[in-house]
């Protein structure tokens, strides 16, 4: 009986070892392709997109990548990453303002992202509340009287927005 509880305990030890450096193995090489991707959105797309949407996609797609490697770095890859993501967020987010309407799919895309940043990387449930609210309000009063076309393509992201909201805001969100 002893006996079987030391190699059920040796076991236990065998394979914590085993998933432990499985984990490292598969974080460097998410972080390998998160680097790779990120070299090809700052070196080739980036210079070449013209402002307005595909700015704002580009750079978008930039900060989501940011935030990827801070979703499993640790120490000060993880505060880079942070940092990056911010700086970045908030250039498309400006970049957004002064080219895109409020119910434009992605800067409306790039406004989800964001909150979904400062709730899950930063813990800032105020500021994700604040930026999902925002697009969505914004969006929704503005698409009044437009399109149905336009109607349609903002609806699938004003809806996770308002479901995010429902989750995140305390006082709920109607």
């Amino acid at each position: 009986m002893l006996a079987a509880a030391f190699k059920e305990e040796a076991d236990k030890e065998k394979n914590a070892a085993l998933t432990s450096g499985y984990l490292t193995k598969v974080r460097l090489e998410l972080q390998g392709l998160c680097i790779q991707i990120l070299e090809l959105i700052e070196g080739i797309l980036l210079p070449k997109a013209e402002n307005g949407e595909p700015m704002v996609f580009y750079k978008k797609l930039q900060a989501d990548y940011y935030r990827y490697l801070a979703e499993f770095l640790e120490g000060d890859g993880h505060k880079e990453a942070v940092a990056s993501a911010i700086e970045v967020y908030a250039d498309a987010t400006a970049e957004a303002e002064r080219h895109l309407m409020v119910t434009h799919p992605v800067r409306l895309g790039l406004a989800l992202n964001y909150a979904v940043f400062q709730q899950v990387i930063r813990k800032d449930d105020s500021s994700a509340v604040r930026i999902a609210k925002d697009a969505y309000l914004s969006a929704v009063r503005a698409l009044e009287g437009m399109p149905q076309e336009a109607v349609r393509d903002a609806h699938p992201i004003l809806a996770l927005l308002q479901e995010n909201l429902q989750v995140w805001s305390p006082e709920g969100f109607s």
